[in-house]
């Protein structure tokens, strides 16, 4: 079975947008030609963007590394990005709202003034990322990996941080109202904004 027919046997509820992505890169999938310059117009297309994760899951197209691409103010809402490799990418003010980040590597990655409100970074690596001034509202963020990130100034009204390793992060300035930090884990290290009450 090729890889379109799997494609179009696959029974989801954004068919519309499979479609649509398969009408503009369907040869080059047949042909084993998905190259990063495609993935990074893929990324940038507000239809394209939604289905990249489900594909590679599915095993239709590899993901390639976006190790420190500029993506800096960027419109990814909605985006599919699950699993994506963007160590030090520049996401910097980049319109994140409800993208799916489950399980990417954003080591070190530059976020600082993102749109992330309702997305998915469950299972993210974002160790060392800078978050500072991030909008977080009502974002998945279990079981990250915050370990030494920057979010100073990050708004994380109702964030799920349960699980999540914030070992050595930097919260100054956070809003960590009605925020869930259930079994999460933190260090000495871990500066937490002034007069926020925890449990130790």
């Amino acid at each position: 079975m090729t890889n379109k027919e799997l494609l179009e046997s696959d029974a989801v509820k954004d068919s519309a947008a499979y479609q649509a992505f398969m009408a503009e890169f369907g040869k080059e999938l047949d042909a084993i030609a998905w190259t990063l310059a495609k993935q990074l117009q893929a990324v940038r297309h507000p239809v394209y963007r939604q289905v990249l994760g489900r594909l590679y899951e599915a095993g239709l197209i590899p993901l390639w590394s976006m190790r420190g691409v500029n993506l800096s103010g960027v419109d990814l809402s909605k985006a599919n990005l699950s699993g994506a490799i963007l160590h030090w990418a520049n996401l910097s003010k980049a319109n994140l709202n409800e993208a799916s980040l489950t399980g990417a590597d954003l080591y070190k990655a530059d976020l600082s003034g993102a749109d992330l409100a309702e997305a998915d970074l469950n299972r993210a690596n974002l160790s060392k990322a800078n978050l500072s001034g991030a909008n977080l509202q009502w974002a998945d963020l279990s079981r990250a990996d915050l370990s030494r990130a920057d979010l100073t100034g990050a708004d994380l009204y109702k964030a799920n941080l349960s699980g999540a390793d914030l070992s050595g992060a930097d919260l100054s300035g956070a809003d960590l109202s009605k925020a869930d930090l259930s079994e999460a884990v933190w260090d000495e290290h871990t500066k937490w904004p002034r007069g926020y009450e925890r449990n130790s």
